[in-house]
């Protein structure tokens, strides 16, 4: 026994240099790029893999810029002013991109399936039919116009009546849509819908409005710190105040002119009455319906569809928020701040 031991101290050996360097081989790597960095640049995102029009946007004007800075093609320079007249075979055209530096106003229809960079406004008056568009001005769209992909602006959009927004617009001020528009994803400080002047005149509200208050809720259970549940439907009375978030497992009616200072969340509908107010965010996995004139602070999110009727208003200036729902309705006076996404689909309903 004693003679044999000494004859297994090599392979003894051996097995644990062997063990040692299967241990240190996977950090070797991470050492090599810890001591000599050669990984540091920002990764490059496909614009089929995010939703962020403000990235897609900035990634675009950077590319741009530096293309402007090493000076513009002789293409790229006949294409000063808008010509819609096609060049070059179709897979050309598509990949390459448009750079306008003059404001481009068009007054018949119009289409661009390469992505345009304009350094100014874009103003078409006739039907637009765009692929991806950056524009440092305003853009102006007539009725029926088409964007298959993004668009973004750094002043106002308009969107004329009927137009489709396939995937995301931006601005960095404002987006009005008209009546019958479709869309996906909105994201702005103020986002209007179907402004037009609507019939009859709006019933006059106190600036003082005077509330009752109700301190407690039947058959409400306290749920927390300040927070309240109900196991079956929950009705708030009109022109009542009530201080706390809720949680109905039914459906929540919340009165006229009501107001709710708290988050409130549903498990079969929320109903907001005409004038009514909740501050927080209102969380549903049925449908939300705000009725006329009714005011939301948000975010406003349901699993099925929202519908938001004439006047009411989800957000503030100040305090943007987000409204998202498989499907988003939208009737005309509507405003809301922030983003707007409809993950099949939105449209400005244009009822009277």
């Amino acid at each position: 026994m004693n003679d044999i031991t000494p004859a297994l101290w090599p392979h003894l050996m051996l097995f644990a240099l062997v063990c040692g360097a299967l241990l240190v081989l996977p950090f070797v790597p991470a050492w090599r790029e810890w001591r000599h960095p050669s990984d540091s640049a920002a990764l490059k995102v496909s614009p089929s893999l995010t939703s962020d029009t403000g990235f897609l946007a900035q990634q675009f004007r950077e590319l741009m810029q530096m293309q402007l800075a090493g000076g513009l093609t002789q293409d790229h320079q006949r294409l000063g002013a808008l010509d819609t007249r096609a060049k070059g075979p179709p897979s050309e055209r598509t990949q390459r991109p448009i750079v306008s530096t003059q404001a481009i106003r068009s007054l018949v229809d119009t289409s661009v399936q390469s992505p345009l960079y304009v350094t100014a406004d874009v103003h078409v008056a006739g039907r637009a039919r765009l692929r991806e568009v950056l524009c440092v001005g305003g853009l102006t769209l007539g009725a029926h116009s088409h964007i298959g992909g993004w668009a973004h602006a750094d002043q106002a959009v308009v969107l004329g009546e009927a137009s489709v927004v396939v995937r995301r617009v931006s601005s960095a001020r404002s987006i009005d849509l008209a009546r019958h528009c479709c869309f996906e994803r909105l994201h702005a400080p103020t986002l209007r819908f179907g402004h037009l002047p609507l019939p009859g005149t709006k019933a006059p509200v106190s600036s003082q409005p005077t509330w009752h208050r109700l301190r407690r809720i039947p058959g409400a259970q306290r749920w927390g710190d300040g927070a309240w549940r109900v196991d079956g439907d929950c009705d708030i009375p009109a022109w009542h105040h009530f201080c706390g978030s809720l949680v109905v497992m039914g459906v929540l009616r919340v009165g006229d002119g009501a107001l709710v200072e708290g988050n409130v969340k549903a498990h079969q509908g929320i109903h907001i009455g005409p004038g009514a107010r909740v501050t927080g965010a209102v969380v549903c996995e049925g449908g939300i319906h705000l009725l006329q004139d009714a005011v939301v602070g948000g975010p406003l999110v349901s699993e099925t569809h929202v519908l938001l009727h004439t006047r009411s208003r989800v957000g503030a200036p100040d305090a943007p928020t987000t409204v998202s729902a498989t499907h988003i309705l939208i009737d005309r006076g509507v405003t809301t701040h922030g983003t707007v996404w409809a993950r099949d689909a939105g449209v400005v309903l244009g009822l009277t």
